[in-house]
């Protein structure tokens, strides 16, 4: 049997009492059964699609824009745009969160990710010039990032009454989809190297170009699977028990509000104030969870790959470029297993100083990554003077000198990132663990919150990446 748990009672409810937290000794998750989760685990790859989908087809893509003047900066474009994008738009889907339906808000995001997928492989077959396929690009790497945080609000949102299964699930999903598709770059950077080895004339397909259409076609596949997993949802009992007396509810609001707003009644705009006003309590009262989940993001986007793409293979019979295709394979396997340690009670944390800690303890895998056999390009006194001071200094045999220990730090760098950052959005919107939540009705925005900062963070770490570019190769990085 299943029954409306205080969480779910509260969920976009601005009038929502404060929480009795002796009636919490039993949490939604205990009502989260395999199928759900499954679902939850689907909608999560569905949400990290057009980021992996746009950055796994980079060589596809380097190729159609090669001659353009953005070229050289093409991947460090794409990071920028679709964190920007994702960012912009999660804001304003935290900020009318209280005001949208979740189930009409996930499929129709579903659906324009479906036509941002279609639009991208029918582009692949049409001929453009460089400069025009750039922009085409860039302009549905704005499209589908921003659809994507549509998606992952209402997703995330509703995640959060089921339970902290459902949302270690979707943490899962965002986490395997980048894992597959990882090792589809990988086999396809492996037989390239043996084409070209082996100096055999290719007829047909390119590498690149078979990798690109085995992505298209997986995303296809993805979203597919998720409409069709979302549309079981929704008719499950445990969803119209849970989620849609809220959803009767929200759209009863909405009628008030045009009522509202066609009499000039300032009812509605109080009602926005209020939801203003539980933002910023809920943001300030979360702080600690919000900049460890920016922090731990900020870190990682900053150093990987632009700082660990300059470490290369001690063993000169490891190709670099099967290396670098390795390391990011690892890292993907570290980032999902350490989302796969939230499953175990033992090993959660829900303090928010100790999860802060956690996170500053994500700085400490630099100086391994600096440690290892870190190449940076020789220079110029012109170009740059410490540099050059540096590139001076005959090169010591590295202090970590061996392959297998550097993918090991890899590995468990892409750990830290995983297992932190589930933990921070696991403990921000739990009613049992988290202290700081005074009403039931917050359960939604600490989740939203915690998104949006978690999305800050990959925005950050994204563009400290560019100087971090500039300084392992000495370059004004906007121009080469």
């Amino acid at each position: 049997m299943i029954r409306t748990d205080s969480a779910a009672a509260g969920l976009y409810d601005d009038t929502a009492s404060t929480v009795n937290r002796a009636d919490l000794s039993t949490e939604p998750r205990d009502f989260v059964d395999f199928k759900i989760q499954m679902v939850y685990f689907v909608l999560g790859c569905a949400g990290l699609m057009p980021s992996t989908l746009l950055f796994a087809v980079l060589p596809f893509f380097l190729n159609r824009v090669k001659g353009s003047p953005y070229a050289g900066l093409f991947s460090s474009y794409l990071s920028i745009a679709s964190t920007s994008a994702g960012f912009v738009c999660l804001a304003h889907a935290t900020a009318v969160a209280k005001s949208s339906i979740p189930t009409r808000q996930t499929r129709r995001s579903i659906l324009a990710l479906l036509a941002f997928t279609l639009m991208v492989t029918i582009s692949a077959l049409v001929p453009s010039t460089p400069d025009a396929y750039f922009m085409f690009i860039m302009f549905m790497t704005i499209f589908g990032a921003g659809t994507v945080s549509y998606l992952n609000s209402p997703v995330f949102a509703v995640a959060s009454i089921f339970g902290p299964r459902a949302l270690q699930a979707v943490m899962i999903g965002q986490s395997a989809v980048g894992v597959v598709v990882n090792f589809v770059q990988l086999i396809s950077a492996a037989i390239s190297l043996r084409t070209s080895g082996a100096k055999a004339v290719h007829v047909g397909r390119t590498p690149a170009e078979t990798t690109a259409f085995i992505c298209f076609t997986f995303a296809t596949c993805i979203l597919c699977a998720s409409l069709f997993a979302h549309t079981w949802l929704v008719k499950t009992p445990a969803y119209k028990i849970l989620i849609v007396p809220i959803e009767n509810r929200l759209a009863a609001i909405g009628e008030l509000e045009e009522r509202h707003a066609l009499l000039g009644s300032s009812e509605s705009t109080k009602e926005r104030e209020s939801t203003k006003e539980r933002l910023i309590r809920v943001a300030k009262a979360n702080v600690l969870y919000e900049i460890a989940v920016a922090y731990v993001f900020i870190v990682t986007l900053s150093v990987f790959p632009p700082l660990t793409i300059e470490i290369k293979p001690v063993n000169p019979r490891f190709h670099p470029l099967l290396f670098a295709a390795a390391q990011i394979l690892l890292f993907s396997l570290g980032d999902l297993f350490g989302r796969h340690l939230c499953s175990f009670p033992s090993l959660l944390i829900w303090a928010p100083r100790k999860l802060l800690s956690l996170s500053l303890a994500h700085t400490l895998f630099i100086p391994l990554f600096v440690a290892c056999n870190l190449q940076l390009p020789s220079a110029s006194p012109a170009e740059s003077p410490l540099l050059h001071l540096i590139s001076a200094v005959p090169n010591p045999a590295p202090l970590i000198n061996s392959d297998f220990i550097f993918f090991l730090i890899v590995f468990f760098f892409g750990t830290s990132n995983g297992y932190t950052s589930t933990l921070c959005l696991l403990a921000a919107p739990s009613l049992q663990h988290n202290k700081n939540l005074k009403s039931k009705g917050d359960v939604d925005t600490a989740v939203n919150v915690g998104l949006f900062c978690m999305v800050g963070g990959l925005t950050i770490g994204s563009f400290a990446s560019i100087g971090i570019r500039a300084i392992v190769c000495k370059c004004n990085p906007f121009v080469g």
